[in-house]
């Protein structure tokens, strides 16, 4: 595979409006370190200035800075195509093995990756909300749901933007009809894209709905069961009593009984 990483990324950078930028940056990494690495061969370093260990800092570092925000490590948890957590696992080690950032840089790209993780757990948690997906809300390359739609215009097929912008970045036509494609002719639907809010709102108001019964039925049974447990304690503590009763009135009753007649010693028995 050649391929000439710094014209391309200023070509990508000019994209950043279409494009997140946390899904640029994962797609780089992912080529400096991912699998395909073996594959990736650059003619003429040189001529295109290509440092892959500057290159690899400069992009951690970029990335790095912009994930102070909470919103660019979202947008990374929600990159389907390019954030895997095993590869970014490897940029760490190897950002460390080779010293190609500090210690401390590389403790700070470790703790995101926890965040990450935590981040992705929490969409999945999210699709179990929503459950399945209507197919007019889902993104016809990936199946996924769309935030941001937009329509081909020449198979009339509908993605997300972030995923065409993707798929144009290796090759300028429309995936489904194979004709030429740019993202100026992407085609705007405001509307589907105010529906899959609304939808993706309801539902979560749903589960919450759902959610806050579930508890009121639980405490609801949890109450229940401890009138219960009073209701057998009451039950214990009078059958408690009637025997302390009980064996009181026996009691009583021997100590009312007239002694024996006491027996006078005689001397015969000294």
């Amino acid at each position: 595979m050649c391929f000439s990483f710094r014209p391309r990324l200023r070509f990508l950078c000019c994209l950043r409006c279409v494009v997140p930028p946390a899904h640029l940056l994962d797609y780089y990494i992912v080529q400096l370190v991912g699998p395909k690495i073996s594959s990736l061969k650059v003619r003429d370093r040189d001529r295109y200035h290509f440092k892959p260990r500057e290159l690899l800092q400069e992009i951690v570092g970029t990335w790095l800075h912009l994930a102070s925000e909470r919103a660019f490590l979202e947008k990374v948890a929600t990159d389907e195509r390019s954030y895997k957590p095993a590869v970014f696992s490897k940029a760490a080690r190897i950002l460390r093995k080779r010293d190609i950032l500090p210690e401390r840089a590389v403790q700070q790209f470790e703790g995101h990756l926890r965040t990450l993780a935590e981040l992705h757990e929490s969409l999945q948690a999210l699709e179990s909300i929503l459950g399945d997906l209507p197919d007019e809300y889902t993104d016809g390359l990936m199946g996924t749901l769309m935030t941001d739609p937009v329509q081909l215009p020449q198979s009339r097929q509908f993605v997300d933007r972030a995923t065409i912008a993707r798929q144009l970045l290796n090759k300028s036509v429309d995936p489904f009809s194979n004709t030429p494609l740019t993202l100026e002719q992407l085609i705007e639907v405001p509307q589907l894209k105010q529906e899959i809010a609304q939808w993706v709102e309801e539902r979560k108001a749903a589960w919450r709905a759902n959610k806050v019964a579930e508890e009121a039925a639980a405490a609801a049974s949890g109450a229940a069961g401890g009138a219960e447990e009073e209701d057998e304690e009451d039950v214990d503590d009078a059958s408690s009593v009637a025997t302390t009763a009980t064996a009181a009135s026996a009691s009583s009753a021997a100590s009312s009984q007239p002694a024996p007649p006491s027996v006078k010693k005689s001397y015969l028995d000294d």
